[in-house]
């Protein structure tokens, strides 16, 4: 139960520590709102990272994530290295997924220069915040979760 609230205490800092400190450097609170809130990404983005996740590791793919929560803190090393390689694994679809999204968003920009500066400086905005979106998810869900799991390695005495 204190590792579960440890874990949301530490995902709700981090998020409104960002959103905050964005809209201050921004200095208009709406405007990062209304560019970082964009559904098509997070569709995007999750579908890639869970279907991959899914598609290559099937039931276990959520272990890193469950174990943190609600799993006994005794965990024996193939069981760490196998969530170690699953969090890799994230990592890389973060990547690819987020890339894609800023290539998208690229092509649909191309295909809007007869538009306002504008529009094309907004979905140029809208290519930089994929990136964004997924730099923020790999440093929410894998980069804590992936220090828990390694540092619950045992030592070869053992």
């Amino acid at each position: 139960m204190l590792r579960t609230i440890k874990f949301s205490c530490f995902f709700v800092l981090m998020l409104v520590c960002f959103v905050c400190l964005m809209a201050y450097e921004l200095e208009d609170s709406v405007m990062i709102l209304n560019v970082l809130w964009d559904p098509t990404a997070f569709l995007l983005i999750g579908g890639i990272i869970f279907g991959g996740l899914s598609f290559a590791y099937g039931k276990i793919a959520i272990r890193p994530w469950g174990g943190l929560i609600v799993a006994p803190k005794n965990h024996d090393n193939f069981e760490i290295a196998e969530t170690i390689g699953i969090l890799n694994t994230t990592q890389k679809l973060v990547i690819v997924s987020g890339v894609t999204m800023c290539f998208l968003r690229v092509l649909k920009t191309i295909g809007m220069f007869r538009s306002s500066y504008e529009v094309i400086a907004y979905n140029l905005a809208l290519a930089l915040c994929a990136l964004l979106g997924t730099s923020l998810v790999s440093l929410l869900f894998i980069v804590p979760v992936k220090a828990y799991w390694e540092s619950q390695t045992l030592p070869n005495d053992e």
